[in-house]
């Protein structure tokens, strides 16, 4: 997969199984807005943000469901392009013939398969969340724990996304993973000085680009430990 390949993107986005709603998810350029919701929904307005009920038709205009439809335009959407989503009932087998169909009716544009991660990594590149709120997006899905739900939660609304409060959420997930939620108000409390102390240490990383991050947020944690024997 190219670094920031535009190709359009289709997945299913709920888990599989059998569930009351299944929903499928398209990314694309503005420019292909157009031809997409022509192809898929035929003689129909798709409006920005707005719930519309259509009816999806497979590759032989055979009537498969009859789906809400969401359409956000760019950049206004997840992944900063334009975005549309079918939400149809969720037998796995009916999920599969509307992303056969769609996969069909838009091969003229090249519309694939995402990769696992790809919707939000499109995000990442178009300037929708930054690193921190794109990792929130996975932890928040596999949070384990409340706490861990809601620190997710507070990353992915940009709560952790400074130097000192991306060492405060290193620092919390550490804390939830050792079972030892009486020892997280101490440590939030103790994050302004692991970022001083980080200072003292590499000045001249701590302000850096994105890469740098792993390597003061290690080290932060590092001397984290120290102060909690």
């Amino acid at each position: 997969m190219l670094f920031n390949d535009k190709t359009p993107i289709i997945a299913i986005a709920t888990a599989p199984g059998r569930g009351g709603i299944g929903v499928i998810r398209l990314s694309f350029e503005a420019d292909l807005a157009d031809p997409i919701l022509a192809a898929l929904f035929p003689q129909r307005s798709i409006e920005p943000r707005r719930v519309q009920l259509l009816p999806f038709l497979d590759e032989n205009n055979a009537l498969l469901d009859h789906a809400v439809v969401l359409y956000f335009s760019a950049p206004a959407s997840y992944t900063g392009e334009s975005v549309l989503q079918i939400q149809a009932h969720g037998g796995p087998v009916l999920l599969k013939l509307i992303l056969r169909a769609a996969l069909t009716k838009l091969a003229f544009c090249g519309l694939r398969i995402a990769e696992p991660g790809e919707f939000t990594k499109r995000a990442f590149l178009n300037g929708r969340m930054d690193l921190t709120q794109a990792e929130a997006v996975s932890g928040l899905i596999d949070a384990a724990s409340e706490a861990a739900a809601h620190a997710a939660a507070r990353s992915l609304s940009g709560d952790f996304s400074t130097p000192a409060a991306m060492i405060e959420l290193r620092v919390h997930n550490v804390v939830i993973e050792m079972n030892e939620a009486e020892l997280l108000e101490k440590v939030m409390s103790l994050a302004t000085e692991v970022v001083n102390k980080v200072l003292d240490i590499c000045p001249d990383r701590i302000y850096c680009t994105m890469p740098a991050v792993p390597y003061w947020t290690a080290a932060g944690l590092e001397i984290l430990k120290g102060i909690l024997k």
